[in-house]
């Protein structure tokens, strides 16, 4: 079982301006992921608890991408922005595991770990773009969202 949940309390560093707000809707995928909407993530595998703060957004992009790569290739390592993680995904046939460095480990099925990831990204786009609706016109948001509607 995977669960997955998080806290976003603002954009980015300091206060959520009018300025910041509006550039969300010309933001890149770097800054959107990596400088942006940065959080609590709640992640937990079968018991491995995998929690901690990061930037939710680049932790949920990451995970929705692993499925698609781990149906070619069995590993994939994902390193958080700024040391907030660093984790290894091995796939071996309908199991995936996933492992923090120097932390726990926890497994789950394929399928489950890629309907719960494509779950938990649309949610939090939902979310977010409820939130700061210039977000929802930027067009990496829009392709993000489009990619996500095709997997649900």
């Amino acid at each position: 079982m995977i669960e997955l949940g998080y806290r976003v309390e603002r954009i980015g560093e300091g206060a959520d301006t009018p300025a910041l707000c509006e550039s969300l809707a010309t933001a890149s995928l770097y800054e959107l992921t990596c400088e942006m909407f940065w959080g609590d993530l709640e992640w937990r595998v079968e018991g491995a608890d995998f929690s901690g703060p990061g930037p939710v957004l680049d932790a949920a992009w990451a995970m929705f991408n692993m499925p698609q790569h781990l149906k070619s290739h069995n590993k994939r390592r994902y390193s958080a922005a700024e040391g907030a993680g660093e984790y290894f995904f091995t796939r071996s046939g309908d199991v995936v595991r996933i492992r923090e460095e120097d932390g726990p480990v926890g497994t789950v099925s394929y399928q489950e770990f890629s309907d719960a990831t494509a779950k938990f990204l649309n949610e939090l786009l939902v979310d977010l773009c409820g939130r700061y609706p210039d977000l929802a016109r930027n067009p990496v948001v829009i392709d993000i969202r489009r990619r996500v509607a095709a997997r649900l």
